[in-house]
């Protein structure tokens, strides 16, 4: 895709010296006003080659300040000087850490997540993540310390990532965030399979198990749980996932998986985080009912039996579904899926003329 890099010009003042606040107000007007997508800073429009070293790192510095992440910036660097050419492409030279791969928001990272590389940037050297972000530091002295230790704990920090980078982008510290990593006594791996699952679910996903009754009461059973999708012959389950639970998580989970095979038209759902790494976990909306509790503990093998039921149940009503659509594909012939292709397009069309509608009913775009 194309876009509009801008040549940033250097205002001076009337003894000749430059004045960094009008370079400034330059950067700012191209941001704010012409919405470019990078600026060019350093070339002749700017008569770098009238200027000093240090004029010139002066310059480098407020269009690095005001463009704050916002815009693209390209560093000219070259100088009719060689000796100072040199020292100005070494001096935008930092050893950082970029991403071997793509990582999504909310996924936890190590060093193997990252590889060293030189690299020339006006970054601040503070703000780049490096090897010693991962270790546990004590608080007095600053020095190493290990922390769990040996049996089943970690000994490094667990980071997460709080936006998603693509592969090959620097990380700085202010996108990862620290969570205590440390698993509780009473934490177990359940699974479960009678879950409505999101098509787009991936392994390593934060999300939300919610319960829905046919009244349309919806409550949240547990929140922001890590997504472990298991294999079946190297394949992705697509209906199956694992969640670490405490035993509280795993008693209220029981109890609405009975809830929802009590109630007819009730469904148990997953729902993913956008965002995970920058948005905190809701709060737990379901409770258990005592008449539920009480099933279960006058019968112990009620929530198997729920389970197996749920399970039945979505299987039918998905068999029902795709029963009905080949069928009515079948009766009509060519005619019929032209007819079916028509319905999807004008139901698609639909959802975005109403999606507009309501974001130019808030004022936005």
């Amino acid at each position: 895709m194309k876009k509009l890099y801008s040549a940033l010009m250097t205002a001076f003042n009337e003894d000749g010296s430059v004045n960094l606040d009008g370079v400034r107000e330059m950067v700012r007007y191209n941001i704010d006003v012409n919405h470019i997508d990078g600026l060019y800073v350093g070339g002749s429009t700017g008569e770098t080659f009238m200027l000093s070293t240090e004029e010139k790192k002066s310059i480098f510095k407020v269009a690095y300040e005001e463009a704050a992440g916002k815009t693209h910036l390209i560093a000219q660097v070259g100088s009719l000087n060689l000796n100072e050419a040199k020292e100005a492409l070494e001096s935008k030279q930092r050893t950082v850490l970029v991403a071997t791969a793509d990582l999504k928001s909310g996924e936890e990272v190590t060093m193997d997540s990252f590889k060293t590389e030189v690299v020339q940037t006006t970054m601040d050297t503070t703000q780049i993540i490096e090897e010693d972000d991962f270790k546990f530091k004590d608080d007095k002295t600053g020095d190493t310390i290990e922390k769990y230790s040996e049996d089943g704990t970690q000994l490094q920090k667990k980071l997460v990532m709080k936006v998603g980078v693509p592969a090959n982008s620097i990380v700085t510290k202010d996108m990862v965030a620290e969570v205590d990593g440390q698993a509780t006594d009473d934490q177990r791996i359940q699974e479960y399979n009678m879950i409505i699952l999101p098509s787009e679910l991936r392994n390593g996903d934060y999300v939300d198990i919610r319960v829905r009754f046919p009244k349309g009461q919806d409550y949240i059973v547990v929140s922001k749980k890590q997504v472990e999708i298991p294999q079946i012959n190297g394949v992705d389950s697509e209906d199956t996932i694992w969640l670490k639970l405490t035993e509280n998580e795993i008693i209220t989970m029981n109890s609405a998986i009975v809830d929802t095979f009590r109630t007819i038209g009730a469904t148990l759902r997953v729902v993913t985080y956008t965002e995970a790494g920058i948005q905190d976990a809701a709060t737990p909306t379901y409770v258990p009912t005592g008449e539920v509790m009480q099933l279960i503990n006058s019968n112990p093998n009620i929530v198997q039996q729920a389970k197996q039921e749920l399970v039945q149940r979505y299987m039918t009503d998905q068999e029902r579904v795709r029963g009905n659509i080949n069928s009515n594909i079948s009766s009509s012939g060519e005619d019929g899926k032209e007819n079916l292709k028509t319905k999807i397009e004008e139901s698609v069309t639909n959802s975005k003329e109403n999606r507009k509608k309501y974001l130019e009913s808030l004022g936005g775009n």
